[in-house]
């Protein structure tokens, strides 16, 4: 689940092992135009999200997004499980 704040802030999400996304390089991730992906967390440690960076079960995303985008990044992210 990616979990955004309003406003053109960001906010950190889980990735799950039952998504789809898990495996994928961050430039492969198919969203928004209005959405920018702004951090990455891989087992505490914070990276700096480059496109070529392959996402792993339980990576977490900090996104950067307009209010108008906020709904179609988080369905990218729908079955993505919290933990």
């Amino acid at each position: 689940m990616v979990s955004l704040r309003p406003k053109s802030t960001a906010g950190w999400g889980l990735m799950s092992r039952q998504r789809g996304n898990a495996s994928r390089t961050l430039a492969e991730l198919s969203l928004p135009a209005d959405a920018l992906v702004t951090g990455l967390q891989r087992n505490g440690a914070t990276m700096i999200p480059r496109g070529d960076v392959r996402l792993m079960p339980g990576d977490r995303l900090e996104i950067l997004t307009t209010t108008s985008a906020q709904a179609e990044v988080e369905r990218s992210f729908a079955t993505d499980a919290a933990g």
